[in-house]
Protein backbone atom coordinates (compact mmCIF):
# COMPACT_ATOMS: atom_id res chain seq x y z
CA UNK A 1 0.00 0.00 0.00
CA UNK A 2 2.84 2.36 0.98
CA UNK A 3 4.36 1.83 -2.25
CA UNK A 4 1.34 2.61 -4.26
CA UNK A 5 1.11 5.87 -2.54
CA UNK A 6 5.01 6.95 -3.34
CA UNK A 7 4.56 5.60 -6.43
CA UNK A 8 1.79 8.19 -7.16
CA UNK A 9 3.24 11.16 -5.41
CA UNK A 10 6.05 10.70 -7.76
CA UNK A 11 4.05 10.26 -10.60
CA UNK A 12 2.18 13.39 -9.54
CA UNK A 13 5.40 15.50 -9.09
CA UNK A 14 7.12 14.67 -12.44
CA UNK A 15 3.60 15.94 -14.34
CA UNK A 16 3.54 18.74 -12.11
CA UNK A 17 7.14 19.43 -12.98
CA UNK A 18 6.62 19.05 -16.46
CA UNK A 19 4.05 21.79 -16.98
CA UNK A 20 5.99 24.05 -14.75
CA UNK A 21 8.41 23.76 -17.44
CA UNK A 22 6.36 23.79 -20.15
CA UNK A 23 4.64 27.40 -18.83
CA UNK A 24 8.31 28.80 -18.83
CA UNK A 25 9.69 27.32 -22.16
CA UNK A 26 6.74 28.95 -23.76
CA UNK A 27 7.34 32.19 -22.16
CA UNK A 28 10.45 32.16 -23.17
CA UNK A 29 9.83 31.04 -26.90
CA UNK A 30 7.20 33.92 -26.53
CA UNK A 31 9.61 36.89 -25.50
CA UNK A 32 12.35 35.79 -27.93
CA UNK A 33 9.37 35.96 -31.08
CA UNK A 34 8.39 39.45 -29.83
CA UNK A 35 12.04 40.18 -29.70
CA UNK A 36 13.13 38.98 -32.83
CA UNK A 37 9.95 39.59 -34.84
CA UNK A 38 9.74 43.28 -33.93
CA UNK A 39 7.13 45.52 -33.55
CA UNK A 40 5.25 47.16 -36.42
CA UNK A 41 3.74 50.34 -36.97
CA UNK A 42 -0.11 49.82 -36.76
CA UNK A 43 -0.14 51.97 -40.60
CA UNK A 44 2.27 49.62 -41.75
CA UNK A 45 -0.62 46.87 -40.97
CA UNK A 46 -3.23 48.21 -42.46
CA UNK A 47 -1.53 49.04 -45.63
CA UNK A 48 -0.49 45.64 -46.05
CA UNK A 49 -4.27 44.47 -45.04
CA UNK A 50 -5.49 46.80 -48.33
CA UNK A 51 -2.73 45.57 -50.57
CA UNK A 52 -3.51 41.56 -49.48
CA UNK A 53 -5.32 40.50 -52.52
CA UNK A 54 -5.77 37.12 -50.83
CA UNK A 55 -8.53 39.26 -48.18
CA UNK A 56 -11.71 37.54 -49.28
CA UNK A 57 -14.62 40.90 -49.38
CA UNK A 58 -16.71 41.11 -46.53
CA UNK A 59 -20.52 39.53 -47.67
CA UNK A 60 -23.60 41.04 -46.99
CA UNK A 61 -25.98 39.26 -44.96
CA UNK A 62 -28.33 38.46 -46.92
CA UNK A 63 -25.48 36.68 -49.41
CA UNK A 64 -23.58 34.55 -46.95
CA UNK A 65 -27.45 33.45 -45.87
CA UNK A 66 -27.92 32.24 -49.00
CA UNK A 67 -24.96 30.65 -49.45
CA UNK A 68 -25.76 28.75 -46.64
CA UNK A 69 -29.28 27.66 -47.70
CA UNK A 70 -27.96 26.38 -51.02
CA UNK A 71 -25.15 24.48 -49.14
CA UNK A 72 -27.46 22.69 -46.88
CA UNK A 73 -29.85 22.05 -49.24
CA UNK A 74 -27.26 20.66 -51.68
CA UNK A 75 -25.47 18.36 -48.60
CA UNK A 76 -29.26 17.18 -48.24
CA UNK A 77 -29.80 16.13 -51.73
CA UNK A 78 -26.37 14.58 -51.36
CA UNK A 79 -26.99 12.36 -48.41
CA UNK A 80 -30.17 12.14 -47.88
CA UNK A 81 -32.01 11.74 -51.12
Amino acid sequence: MLFGFELALVGMGVVFSFLILLVFVTTFMSHLIHRFQGEQNPSDVVANKKNNASIPPVLSDKLLNKIITAAIAQHRMDHHG
